[in-house]
């Protein structure tokens, strides 16, 4: 698809439009995740203050690990494994996903009466198809095209391309919204409920580990699955780095009986991110094709995964007994048995 780099300054052609003031994900205080960039710009330009940890958490998308088909298979969207419309709603917005058939009619027709209506759209598949989201400013009918972001795009241009993309998350103002706490222990309880699932992921990544790599450092699959593994690395590290900040900024909503269980929760979390930094070589590393093909390196990493599964494993223990308003023993470093 043709892309076009615009000026911010640049106005749309009569009939068209461009939404001033939405913030650029690329200058957002904000993490790896393109969902939730994308989520924030268009969320604070609907005059919601929230951030990227916050996002993050009440998404549920912190305590994720999906791997639909593998760790080499990652071509499905955090919105459908994940409660991000009820984290849209819980800051006082009301929200509703789209998924589209080919074709960019819809798209456009969409975007079209989102800006009318002055609101941003956060849209997966554009300007290219793929896995990532961008966020939606404007359109221009006469040139046939939707301008907008990506979330990861670094300039302080935006592009404008033909209408595409395979599914759209649309904000409408007028929601009330949750109580912090309670909004809290919604996220929470619903991480907890993806505990077992998410201790699944860990041990079907650890045995795909123990399968042959190619070793042609020029094979178009190889280097599809060795990216796809390291954006695997990426999302999660950045996703359990988010979860403790989030826990660690909800410590003083609760009272103080259960509350530490919470500052524990974020400690295991913290130690799982950790552990993940820690690797070498590191995620991303030119290194990582020779590592891969390593049988031997391929078992360490497969046990450097089981302890960030007990990591996680230890933090929903601690949610656990927060939702359940356990109080931490005496001393605090103990176990309720």
């Amino acid at each position: 698809m043709p892309i076009k780099r615009l000026t911010v300054r640049r106005r749309a052609s009569e009939g068209g439009r461009v939404l001033p003031d939405v913030p650029a994900p690329a200058g957002l205080e904000a993490g790896s995740c393109g969902l939730v960039r994308a989520l924030m710009a268009a969320i604070q330009h609907a005059g919601v203050p929230v951030g990227y940890d916050a996002l993050m958490g009440l998404s549920g998308i912190a305590f994720m690990l999906t791997m639909p088909d593998g760790p080499t298979d990652l071509r499905t969207s955090d919105l459908t494994a994940s409660r991000v419309l009820e984290g849209i709603r819980a800051v006082g917005l009301g929200a509703n996903a789209q998924v589209f058939e080919a074709g960019s009619k819809p798209v456009a027709d969409l975007v079209q009466g989102a800006v009318d209506a002055g609101r941003a759209v956060a849209l997966l598949g554009w300007p290219n198809d793929g896995d990532d989201w961008s966020v939606i400013t404007g359109y221009d009918p006469s040139r046939g095209i939707i301008c907008g972001w990506p979330a990861h795009y670094r300039a302080d241009s935006y592009l404008g391309a033909e209408p595409g993309g395979s599914a759209a998350l649309l904000l409408q103002a007028g929601a009330e919204p949750t109580q912090q706490p309670q909004a809290v222990r919604q996220a929470l309880a619903w991480a907890l409920q993806q505990a077992p699932r998410v201790a699944e992921t860990y041990e079907q990544w650890a045995t795909s580990l123990e399968g042959e790599w190619g070793t042609d450092p020029e094979d178009p699959e190889m280097l599809r699955a060795v990216g796809a593994h390291e954006a695997l690395c990426e999302r999660l590290t950045d996703g359990r780095l988010s979860a403790a900040r989030f826990l660690g900024h909800c410590v003083d909503m609760f009272s103080a009986v259960c509350s530490p269980w919470l500052a524990k929760a974020a400690q295991a979390y913290q130690a799982a991110a950790e552990t993940l930094e820690a690797r070498q070589p590191p995620v991303h590393d030119d290194r990582i094709l020779q590592a891969l093909v390593s049988p031997e390196w391929r078992q360490e990493w497969a046990l450097t995964l089981q302890t960030v599964a007990s990591h996680d494993a230890e933090a929903a223990d601690c949610l656990r007994r927060f939702l359940k308003g356990d109080p931490l023993p005496a001393g605090g470093d103990g176990w309720v048995p």
